[in-house]
């Protein structure tokens, strides 16, 4: 145990003395750089003095040849002679004796009054241009109030126009697709007669055959015969039926082919009266904006007043066509059926139709 902490000892003295010795470099090595860094200092400070010295002594010998320059100067100011000046008098004349001779004075005098005239002549000249811009102005306002009434006026009018357009449009396919679906419930009934007369025919011919089996069967007959009767028969039976199938085919195509030509007919007059009205108002409007540039004002207004009389009794007209025809108020009207609700209100009557069948 005491070699065992001599040993600890020796470790822990040799550690402090490799600390002391690291210690020792370190400052000389912080020495040397200190001294480094002095020495380095003093040749920068010698370099500066020495540049000031060369400053100040370029600066002194700049400072005597100014010197020696200004005293120049004064010798050549004082060597040339002083002569003797008269002073000027503006408020006098040459005295010449001419008709518009004056003096300095009177001459700036008027100079600034004719300035001054001239400036008021400009401010009023400037005026004038703002008074008949103001008025220019006003005018084009009032053409483009009127411009602007004429427009909103058209545009009533074109949106009457097109109301009117869209409900005798939907009208027409309202008539169109009821008229389509009275048809398509004549024809289902149709083709439920024809279905139940084949299904009567079809017994019919069950009966004729088992008649047929009996009286052959009764009668004893050979089996040829039989056999060639039984395929006259059924025969006969496939060309009824056929010419059944093949006339229902036909008259169904006869009515989708006069369907479809009814629809494009009542589509394109829908079409030409669109555009016939879209020209007229077109040169109704041409029309008018003429009768502006003319000028006539008091005609316009009439006119216009007039206008106004004949869309508002067009449209109290309208409202009550629809009031009295339809029997409800023209402001509870319901929006137009989607094709759904025709769809699934078509197959509801097909399927009462077929019921009452």
């Amino acid at each position: 145990q005491l070699e065992a902490e001599r040993r600890a000892e020796e470790e822990a003295n040799r550690e402090r003395r490799d600390i002391v010795v690291e210690a020792r470099q370190g400052a000389r090595v912080a020495k040397e750089k200190l001294d480094d860094a002095k020495r380095a200092r003093a040749a920068e400070l010698a370099r500066e003095k020495a540049a000031n010295q060369r400053r100040v002594t370029e600066e002194k010998a700049l400072e005597m040849v100014r010197k020696q320059d200004l005293i120049r100067q004064l010798k050549a100011i004082e060597a040339v002679p002083i002569s003797e000046v008269h002073k000027y008098d503006p408020t006098t004349t040459v005295g010449q004796g001419l008709l518009e001779e004056m003096s300095l004075a009177e001459l700036k005098e008027r100079i600034v009054v004719v300035r001054r005239r001239q400036e008021e002549a400009v401010v009023e000249k400037h005026n004038d241009i703002l008074v008949q811009k103001q008025k220019k102005e006003e005018i084009l306002l009032r053409k483009a109030e009127r411009i602007s009434r004429i427009r909103d006026m058209a545009n009533v009018q074109a949106a009457l126009r097109r109301q009117k357009a869209v409900a005798v449009e939907e009208d027409a396919k309202v008539k169109h697709q009821r008229k389509t679906e009275d048809e398509m419930l004549v024809l289902h009934a149709r083709l439920q007669r024809k279905h139940e007369a084949m299904r009567a025919e079809q017994i019919r011919l069950a009966a004729e055959e088992k008649q047929i089996k009996f009286i052959q069967a009764a009668q004893a007959a050979s089996a040829g015969a039989v056999e060639e009767t039984k395929f006259r028969e059924l025969r006969k039976g496939q060309e009824r039926e056929l010419h059944t199938k093949q006339v229902t085919a036909l008259a169904a195509a006869r009515k989708h082919e006069a369907g479809k030509v009814r629809t494009e007919t009542i589509r394109k007059g829908n079409l030409k009266t669109e555009q016939r009205e879209k020209r007229d108002f077109v040169k109704e409007y041409d029309e008018r904006l003429r009768q502006l540039a003319i000028g006539n004002e008091e005609m316009l207004e009439a006119d216009l007043t007039h206008k106004q009389d004949m869309v508002m009794t067009e449209q109290m007209r309208y409202t009550s066509m629809l009031e009295r025809g339809l029997g409800i108020s023209a402001r509870t009207l319901k929006p137009p059926e989607t094709a759904e609700e025709r769809t699934r209100k078509l197959q509801e009557r097909l399927e009462a139709g077929r019921m009452a069948a």
